[in-house]
């Protein structure tokens, strides 16, 4: 993500960065690397590894992470 706050330093970059943010909402589209989303398994408390006793976790491409949080 550096190369996002770099990019944010220059206004045409982040004019460029803001408009490919948003476009997916405009023009109503979902970009294929979205729609990945991995579900990651972590413990709650160490070394017991029971499934029901596990926090599942959502890993999801960062920019369409940012823009959820945005819109949230």
């Amino acid at each position: 993500m550096a190369e996002v706050k770099a990019a944010s330093q220059d206004h045409i970059l982040a004019n460029i960065d803001t408009f490919m943010r948003n476009l997916p909402y405009t023009k109503g589209f979902s970009p294929r690397s979205w729609q990945l989303i991995t579900d990651v398994e972590i413990l709650k408390k160490a070394s017991v590894y029971d499934v029901e006793k596990m926090r599942t976790i959502q890993l999801m491409h960062a920019i369409f992470n940012m823009n959820n949080n945005k819109m949230g």
